[in-house]
């Protein structure tokens, strides 16, 4: 609808596909690429980590959350702090990542 309303008004969009964005990764990791990538992401769970020991908002912040239940909200909450213990729990331990996973398991 909005293509023909342009190409009415004189305005044509141009709809050819644009090239993908280009990632500068590499394919793959040595060990300690992949370690040094493992400790940068733990690194920032311990940052982000909120005064009660989760890592979501207390209450929907943003439209995106709004069509979603409060329960479903509940649920993403639950869900989303799981994979954050899971993954300090089976990090090589750092006082700092061992006093993150005390706080969050008290707050889950």
């Amino acid at each position: 609808m909005l293509a023909t309303c342009l190409s009415l008004s004189g305005q044509v969009p141009d709809l050819k596909p644009r090239p993908s964005a280009q990632l500068d990764f590499p394919a793959t990791l040595d060990a300690d690429a992949a370690r040094a990538s493992r400790d940068r992401a733990l690194d920032w769970l311990v940052r982000n980590q909120r005064k009660d020991g989760s890592w979501a908002h207390g209450v929907i912040t943003g439209l995106l959350d709004s069509g979603y239940a409060v329960a479903s909200f509940y649920d993403w909450k639950l869900g989303a702090n799981a994979l954050a213990i899971m993954a300090l729990r089976r990090c090589p331990e750092t006082p700092a990542r061992i006093a993150a996973l005390r706080k969050a398991i008290r707050w889950f």
